[in-house]
């Protein structure tokens, strides 16, 4: 395996299929009775004993540390938080485009629930897109964080999404006393590509609830209503990264 197969750098502003984490909340059900209050100095050595310690500080935080947190934020959909952990000219738009990846998460959970319904698991499967979940570099579902390298006031962290190889970069950069991430230059209307795709998937998913339809008329469906999308993207893309779409 050579040195590029073994990592490549990340940029996930410049990937075709994105969506990320949609994290679901757990409902803690109710006894409907409240327990009796014990006494007062043995609930304080309770207390005490569970009390976890606060988080380090941002500025505290080693790169992969960073990298690891930042993860963490997205997973559990606070999206605003990780301005802390991006450059900030880098910010907006890429708010714009975990959200555009969201819509398409949800896009595509829906019709695979549909499938799975009208024609069953295994033919859902075959049609799953919810996989692009684990394309978002460190914003990705499953992350591991390998490794780090600091050279001055810049580092690299080693990432392995999804469990798979090859390893991923991501670039920090150390500003304000605390590093962040650089997530490269967005790709124009990569998040308005995304956002068409999510509702032809929401489109499919409702055409099956009117028709009944077969799992190759949902195949057919879907490439038919899909493939200009994805030409649009993969030409946006290309665009955005003419070295690697040639070496290609």
């Amino acid at each position: 395996m050579t040195a590029h197969q073994a990592s490549q750098r990340v940029r996930c502003t410049s990937t075709v299929l994105v969506a990320v984490t949609m994290v679901s909340c757990a409902l803690v059900p109710s006894s409907g009775c409240r327990p009796e209050r014990p006494p007062e100095r043995p609930a304080v050595a309770v207390e005490a004993a569970v009390a976890i310690p606060p988080p380090v500080p941002d500025e505290r935080l080693t790169p992969l540390e960073t990298v690891r947190r930042a993860h963490e934020i997205r997973r559990a959909g606070r999206l605003r938080e990780l301005t802390r952990f991006v450059v900030p000219e880098q910010c907006e738009a890429l708010a714009d485009y975990l959200l555009a990846a969201d819509e398409l998460t949800a896009a595509g959970e829906s019709l695979k629930a549909r499938i799975t319904e009208a024609v069953g698991v295994g033919s859902a499967d075959a049609y799953d897109r919810t996989g692009v979940a684990n394309a978002l570099g460190p914003f990705s579902r499953e992350v591991t964080c390998v490794s780090e390298h600091l050279t001055g006031d810049r580092a690299v962290v080693r990432i392995s999404v999804g469990g798979r190889l090859p390893l991923e970069e991501v670039e920090l950069v150390r500003r304000d006393d605390r590093w962040m991430i650089e997530v490269g230059a967005a790709v124009p209307e990569l998040a308005t590509e995304l956002r068409k795709l999510a509702r032809t998937l929401h489109r499919v998913a409702d055409d099956m609830e009117r028709r009944s339809l077969t799992s190759e008329q949902v195949g057919k469906e879907l490439a038919l209503r899909q493939r200009p999308i994805l030409e649009r993207i993969q030409k946006l893309t290309d665009d955005a990264n003419p070295a690697e779409s040639q070496s290609d």
